[in-house]
């Protein structure tokens, strides 16, 4: 995080036309208590997150939406449901929520038991049957394969989501690949 800030803090300062950049910096502890994660502006501040973070355009009205219905501990679909609710509350005409369908979001959960990258995307079937509304008879379930159900989500109890909850082979890019946007 210190040597992003760093590289952005210089960019802003050298530059004439700074690069408009937010990151978010997640570090995956042995259990939920170690876990951290860090928001890192164009300017090169640091600010540490407690649950979540919330990145570019309008930030102040879903981290206000995200206040008011998020709890540690949610099962994954839940806590999904309140995420996109939250972002969908703003960006519609006249101020109204919008609609958020699969193909819009981009969805990744934590998980500690991965062996190198510590993160995994959740894309396909296994995104639009956490999605609410999803019915268990069109999704199979609320969780991803190979979740167990009522799996929580990682990080806030330190139970991963199981080993094969991967998104289906060919959608997730491979190890080392770069950003995942």
């Amino acid at each position: 995080a210190n040597a992003y800030a760093q590289t952005l803090n210089s960019i802003f300062t050298e530059q004439q036309k700074p690069y408009e950049v937010e990151l978010c910096v997640a570090e995956v502890g042995d259990a939920s208590t170690d876990d951290r994660l860090y928001r890192l502006t164009y300017d090169g501040s640091i600010g540490e997150e407690p649950e979540y973070v919330v990145l570019g355009g309008q930030t102040e009205p879903i981290v206000s939406a995200l206040k008011g219905s998020f709890r540690a501990g949610q099962p994954l679909a839940e806590a999904l449901g309140v995420a996109v609710r939250a972002l969908a509350s703003v960006g519609a005409d006249n101020g109204k929520p919008r609609e958020l369908p699969a193909g819009q979001l981009e969805v990744a959960v934590l998980d500690r038991t991965r062996p190198s990258r510590k993160f995994r995307r959740v894309v396909g079937a296994a995104l639009t049957g956490l999605l609410p509304g999803a019915t268990p008879a069109a999704a199979g379930s609320d969780t991803p394969p190979g979740t167990a159900p009522g799996t929580e989500v990682p990080g806030a109890t330190g139970e991963p989501p199981g080993p094969d909850a991967d998104a289906p082979p060919g959608t997730d890019k491979p190890e080392g690949s770069g950003p995942t946007g």
